[in-house]
């Protein structure tokens, strides 16, 4: 389908949510700049150039804007309402199927580390793998990063390396906080991850078979790929890992997540622990002390719940 024939946007969103979420939409709306005013019968009507939106007492939310497409996008969606409707109304086709691949497709698998670590960058990696790839794939007995040690990760993830066509984004902690900021939300800048790395394999080895493991709605990594005008055959599902593909994709993700969390070690000499634990929060306030809060932003990633257990 052609951007020309998509159909037309609506001038206005109407939708309705929990009068429960005032307080969060409220205090994202100041966030993202937009001027407050509390017209009758409103919680808050809120405005920036291009787009406006009004949360009445009834629950009812309205959007309205040349740039209303963006914002529910990017923000509304993802955030607040969890569904997709109006996106996936935008949404060029991309082939997507539910059959398995026989175990010989050749095919791009695609995975991520370090989405739930408050230190470190976020590593998106995928692999391909023909019919030989995969024989090996199997012979060296690839599975889900997750149900490895990180020394046989090191060691599969370097035999991968070498015999297979890869690629890895990562995203090291100072970048992850301004593209998140730009993105508005950790979905959206996954799929950007995921989107880049699937271009890059697709252009490397004209493979247009791709498995990714689910992380969000797959209207969000189709709207991605749609933006690179990437014509895939692309099917989403969770524990992907399953695929050897995807899993060696796992493995690379993480070897290179454990490597970054490494070289920022080595570089502010202190132990920076994996997730957002105790010990996480621990780590950071020591970091603090000796380093400041305004370097925070060089290992963590700020828009984590965890900084505010850090700071207090």
């Amino acid at each position: 389908m052609n951007e020309k024939n998509l159909p037309s946007q609506p001038t206005t969103f109407v939708t309705t949510i929990e009068k429960s979420l005032a307080p969060k939409l409220l205090h994202d709306l100041k966030e993202q700049g937009f001027e407050i005013s509390t017209p009758p019968h409103t919680f808050f009507s809120a405005k920036k150039k291009g787009v406006s939106c009004s949360f009445y007492l009834s629950g009812k939310l309205t959007v309205q804007g040349k740039e209303m497409g963006a914002f529910i996008e990017f923000y509304l969606e993802p955030m607040i309402l969890h569904t997709f409707t109006y996106t996936h109304k935008q949404v060029v086709e991309i082939s997507s199927t539910s059959h398995p691949p026989s175990t010989a497709t050749p095919r791009i698998g695609i995975d991520e580390s370090g989405k739930g670590d408050f230190f470190g960058p976020l590593c998106v990696a995928g692999v391909y793998a023909d019919a030989a790839a995969l024989a090996f794939l199997k012979q060296i007995g690839v599975r889900d990063s997750k149900t490895l040690t990180p020394v046989t990760i090191l060691k599969l993830a370097a035999q991968i390396r070498q015999h297979c066509t890869h690629q890895i984004v990562k995203i090291n902690p100072s970048k992850y906080n301004e593209l998140i900021v730009q993105f508005g939300n950790l979905n959206k800048l996954l799929a950007w991850g995921h989107a880049t790395a699937i271009e890059q394999l697709a252009e490397k080895t004209g493979c247009k078979r791709v498995i990714v493991d689910q992380f969000a709605d797959e209207r969000v990594v189709l709207t991605a790929l749609k933006r690179k005008k990437l014509d895939l055959d692309v099917e989403q599902r969770h524990r992907a890992e399953e695929d050897d593909v995807v899993a060696a994709a796992s493995i690379l993700a993480r070897a290179a997540f454990v490597d970054g969390i490494e070289l920022l070690e080595k570089k502010y000499k202190m132990k920076l622990p994996k997730g957002a634990s105790k010990q996480t929060i621990e780590a950071g306030r020591k970091f603090v002390q000796i380093y400041g809060r305004e370097n925070l932003g060089e290992i963590g990633k700020l828009h984590f719940k965890t900084l505010d257990s850090i700071l207090s």
